[in-house]
This record gives C-alpha cells, sequence and structure tokens, in this order.
C-alpha cells in the first residue's frame, strides 16, 4: 500500500465547472447549453469574480489614504481568505486560472493578463506611492518595481495556500517582505 508521501506532494484538483456555478445556483450542464458553451461560462465566471471580489479590494487598496497599511491589510485578508472558511486550499479563481490549462486560450489569458497584472499591480502601486509621500517607503523600494513583487507574492499566497500552507507562515513571508520595504 502507497502512502501519501510516496505519491508526492498532495494536489488539490482545479475546482470544476459545477464547482464554480454552484454559488450561482445553477447546474454546469444546463448553464454550458444555456450560455455558449463551457468556454463562455468560464469567462464569465472569471468577469464575475473580478468584478464582485476583486476589483472592489483593489480599488479599496488604491484609494486607501494609509499606504503601507493598507497594503498590509490587503495581504491580512488574501491569507484569511485563502486560510480559513468553506473554500480554504482553493486558491484564488484567477489564480488557478493562471496556473491551469484554461489559461491556453486568448480570451482567458487576456482577462488574467489585465485583471492580475495590471488592476493588481496598479492598485499595489497605487498604495505604494501614498506610502512615499507619506515618508513611510524605504527609499530603495520603488512603487513601480516593488508594486511587481508584491503582485508576484499575491500570486504565492495563493498558490501555497492551495498547497496546504498554513496562515501562520503565510502571514510570516508577508509581514517580512512589507518589513523590508518599509522607512
Amino acid at each position: 500500500m502507497k502512502t501519501h508521501a510516496a505519491r508526492g506532494p498532495r494536489r488539490w484538483p482545479t475546482p470544476s465547472t459545477s464547482t464554480r456555478t454552484r454559488p450561482w445556483r445553477r447546474s454546469s450542464g444546463s448553464s454550458s447549453g444555456t450560455s455558449g458553451g463551457k468556454q463562455d461560462l468560464y469567462l464569465a465566471a472569471l468577469g464575475r469574480y473580478r468584478d464582485r471580489f476583486s476589483r472592489p479590494a483593489f480599488r479599496a487598496l488604491a484609494e486607501d489614504p494609509r499606504g503601507l497599511p493598507a497594503v498590509a491589510a490587503f495581504f491580512a485578508a488574501l491569507v484569511d481568505a485563502r486560510c480559513t472558511g468553506e473554500y480554504a486550499g482553493w486558491g484564488c479563481l484567477v489564480a488557478n486560472a493562471h496556473a491551469g490549462a484554461e489559461h491556453a486560450t486568448p480570451e482567458v489569458r487576456a482577462l488574467l493578463d489585465h485583471h492580475h497584472h495590471d488592476e493588481l499591480r496598479d492598485a499595489l502601486h497605487a498604495a505604494l506611492r501614498t506610502a512615499r509621500d507619506l515618508g513611510r517607503l524605504a527609499p530603495a523600494a520603488d512603487p513601480g518595481t516593488t508594486a511587481d513583487i508584491l503582485a508576484l507574492l499575491a500570486y504565492g499566497v495563493n498558490l501555497r495556500s492551495r498547497a496546504g500552507a498554513d496562515a501562520a507562515t503565510l502571514r510570516t513571508t508577508t509581514d517580512a517582505a512589507l518589513a523590508a520595504i518599509t522607512a
């Protein structure tokens, strides 16, 4: 009998179409039949996720007048969302799409590139410029480059939580990253 360790690291399955459609109380078969197929349904789910969850969080981050405390709050909320509650361990729908086969289509790739690389980075950049203006960003921390690094850290939190990393470990990592850029 093989043990779990002998099989290698635990792999969480990418949520199925039926799992993705459950919050809207639709079955995957009826939804894909009425909305143009699974690819269209998947794009709609990504768009809805972006509009209902990501954009409001990114907007709040970008508009928060506190700078680095806003970035810290963003990461704290991200870790909490990924490590506690009904969907803990699933990772982020957008991060999962980046890592999965779904990313191969141009429509999905365009939505993901604009969504995360642009919108997340822009929100972090705005918060870091605020921190710089408040004198709280380390002089060597360029807001643009640091925003790119923090966006990658957000992806890492999503993926590591999906692989089973605990909240304390993820908080330690995000806190260290923010300490390194604090004046």
